[in-house]
């Protein structure tokens, strides 16, 4: 098990500078396959040393853009290899996936892959798979739990990079002066770790979200609402 952890350590550690550069520039669909292609990478160690073995994955849901290409890149990396892999579909409910892991424990299935919708919630079933030996891949959304390693980029740095391009930006082409507007899933840390970078003026700045509008329109979007230690947000 130490020796599969360590494996995929060094193929993130190879791959992180890179995905973190797609992101900061074009994190929209180009992010999305950078980071099937990591996977794809990450997987490749442990389904490459167990060949036939099963693997199970654990999405938020199949709508979005997003997920769908880390399933694509989870189901290439496994077709590869001639391991099977199962996916669960969440719906964008919390209390599925930890229910799904529990059965896939239940099932003794060799790995579990999560995109977490809530951190915090889903971290006792993570306890559990990692006591039953099932090793757990956290995709983007930092558990900080019981898993055994976590894909995905650093969202501080990568908005850091994009302020900072964004401040030259507007320095040298548009005299210093310029609204951003910053568009990210409703409730999300990603969004507020993120949008904290941009500094904000009490009275004049608008948190994203704020208008009932905005809010209907994001959550047709597909986007997983919570992800690194904030909850699900399920308001109207």
């Amino acid at each position: 098990m130490k020796r599969l952890v360590n494996r995929f350590t060094d193929l993130i550690c190879r791959t992180g500078k890179q995905t973190r550069r797609m992101a900061m520039l074009r994190f929209s669909k180009r992010f999305t396959l950078t980071l099937g292609a990591v996977l794809a990478l990450a997987l490749s160690p442990i389904i490459q040393a167990q060949t036939g073995k099963r693997l199970a994955l654990v999405q938020v849901n199949q709508q979005a853009l997003y997920f769908t290409q880390i399933t694509q890149g989870a189901q290439a990396a496994a077709k590869a290899a001639g391991a099977e892999l199962v996916v669960f579909n969440a719906n964008d409910n919390p209390s599925a996936q930890n229910d799904a892991i529990e059965a896939y424990i239940q099932d003794k299935v060799d790995a579990i892959l999560v995109c977490a919708i809530d951190v915090n919630g889903i971290k006792p079933a993570v306890t559990a798979a990692a006591q039953a030996g099932i090793p757990v891949v956290a995709i983007d959304a930092v558990i900080n739990g019981d898993n055994a390693v976590q894909v995905g980029v650093d969202n501080r740095e990568a908005a850091r990079q994009i302020g900072q391009y964004t401040g030259e930006y507007i320095n040298r082409e548009l005299a210093g002066k310029a609204s951003i507007g910053v568009v990210g899933a409703l409730g999300s840390y990603c969004t507020e770790s993120a949008s904290g970078r941009f500094p904000r003026r009490p009275g004049k700045d608008r948190q994203p979200g704020e208008d009932r509008q905005h809010r209907r329109r994001q959550q047709r979007t597909g986007h997983r609402p919570g992800c690194r230690g904030e909850p699900a947000d399920r308001q109207p």
